[in-house]
């Protein structure tokens, strides 16, 4: 309830893909823009190379930059990871220091680590940008005591930690809106993945990996309230950030800003799979091997890929959109 109504007060992405089915692709997706492919690229023979990212353009825009994750040090080498792209602060477990509130699997539970979040993101200097990467909707799904009994209703067991993961950024924010840069600051709600499905439709091949992003800010100057249904993923999410924050300067990246509307860049998603390289654009899904060559092309609405267009429909934008691949 509390992140639904951030969305309807902030800007709400309904069409956004997800390029990663693990945690630590979709860090590197949306910190750096790098999509997966076979191997995340923070595990391939790349990851020492010098990327452009969020955090390295924050600092050469003055930005002190702060990554938070409560598990414990070391974890899917998320500091290790961090740091080497910008960040220049790393809050763990470690740095928490609290054995109380230790899940007994990933790390501490997300309602007191947002609290230490918060208490850190205070002793930063301004501008600044902190991240922070919530554990306790990830399995076994545990709802921590006393709470496991407010939190007991969903339909599944992760519908629990989910609804708890929801109430402790609530909790979250009814601490920051006290501070004197809480006006002033864009906040970005962004998923790594999709998980397991209830409903039926995301239960379809590419369904499953539609994700939401909500952009808020109390300064609706630098957000404003609204909705949009363009096309994106998340390698989307870092150019978007770095255009929120008015950097003028050229640097690579695979995604484009979802807010800008500029002719040489189309909407698109690439969506993660172990086998093929899936691409939505326009009005169709197209998919290819690992070898280039093109297996199938689906009508956009066709989510379970049952209807394969290919050989049956030619048309301009679908040659488009093979050639694009």
């Amino acid at each position: 309830p509390f992140l639904d109504s951030l969305a309807q007060q902030g800007f709400y992405f309904t069409n956004i893909y997800a390029n990663s089915v693990h945690s630590i692709e979709g860090i590197s997706a949306v910190t750096a823009g790098m999509p997966t492919f076979q191997t995340a690229w923070v595990r391939s023979g790349y990851a020492q190379r010098k990327v452009s990212s969020l955090p390295e353009i924050a600092r050469s825009l003055g930005y002190q930059t702060l990554f938070a994750h409560g598990a414990t040090n070391g974890s899917m080498n998320f500091d290790g990871y961090t740091h080497q792209i910008g960040y220049e602060t790393y809050l763990g477990r470690t740095e928490f220091n609290d054995e109380r509130y230790y899940n007994g699997s990933w790390g501490i539970d997300d309602e007191p680590f947002l609290q230490y979040f918060a208490k850190n993101i205070n002793q930063m200097k301004r501008p600044f940008l902190a991240t922070v990467f919530t554990l306790s909707s990830h399995g076994p799904y545990k709802v921590p005591e006393p709470l496991n009994k407010r939190f007991n209703t969903g339909d599944m067991p992760m519908h629990n930690v989910v609804e708890y993961a929801d109430y402790s950024i609530g909790k979250f924010f009814d601490t920051v809106k006290k501070e004197d840069w809480y006006t002033n600051t864009i906040f970005a709600i962004i998923p790594d993945h999709t998980t397991e499905d209830y409903y039926d439709y995301y239960k379809q091949k590419i369904a499953h990996h539609r994700l939401p992003i909500i952009l808020f800010s109390p300064n609706k100057a630098l957000i404003p309230q609204g909705s949009s249904d363009v096309l994106g993923q998340q390698i989307d999410i870092f150019p978007t950030l770095v255009d929120l924050m008015g950097y003028q300067k050229p640097f690579r990246s695979w995604g484009r800003s979802v807010f800008a509307n500029l002719p040489d860049e189309t909407p698109r998603a690439f969506i993660s799979d172990a086998l093929m390289y899936q691409m939505m654009q326009g009005n169709y899904t197209y998919i290819i091997d690992e070898t280039g060559k093109v297996n199938g092309v689906y009508k956009k609405e066709d989510g379970a890929l049952k209807n394969n267009l290919l050989g049956k429909e030619d048309n301009a934008e679908i040659q488009k959109g093979i050639k694009d691949l």
